[in-house]
């Protein structure tokens, strides 16, 4: 079928599946790979767009489910790992979910077996 590009937008809705459905009878493997093609495209840029959202928005998703979570600090951390455990247990906070930071305490521990609570997100310590 020779259809120009203005007896294209004359065509009618019947006209147009018509002619689609010629198409795709006569060129079925070139339908396929346009199809193919297609889909690979979404995919991949869904994959893209999930991607790259920064990685503590992935972060808050993931955590936004769960009804709490434990922050654990090696035994006698240093300030960068308090910080750390801190900032985790501030964004898991902002996320919703309950949270408690805590650090081993080797004379709790060998004692009762308890651990030393920061609570609200603070470096004050507590034991519970």
């Amino acid at each position: 079928m020779g259809l120009s590009r203005s007896g294209l937008a004359q065509l009618s809705g019947t006209e147009l599946l018509d002619s689609l459905s010629s198409l795709v009878m006569t060129y079925p493997a070139l339908t396929l790979a346009i199809l193919v093609g297609l889909f690979a495209s979404a995919v991949g840029l869904y994959a893209l767009r999930r991607f790259k959202r920064p990685m503590g928005t992935r972060f808050l998703e993931s955590v936004a489910g769960l009804d709490e979570v434990a922050v654990l600090l090696h035994p006698n951390p240093d300030p960068d790992a308090m910080a750390t455990g801190v900032a985790v247990a501030s964004l898991v906070e902002q996320a919703g979910t309950s949270r408690r930071c805590s650090t081993p305490d080797r004379s709790a521990i060998r004692r009762t077996g308890r651990f030393t609570t920061c609570s609200n997100s603070t470096s004050s310590r507590s034991t519970t």
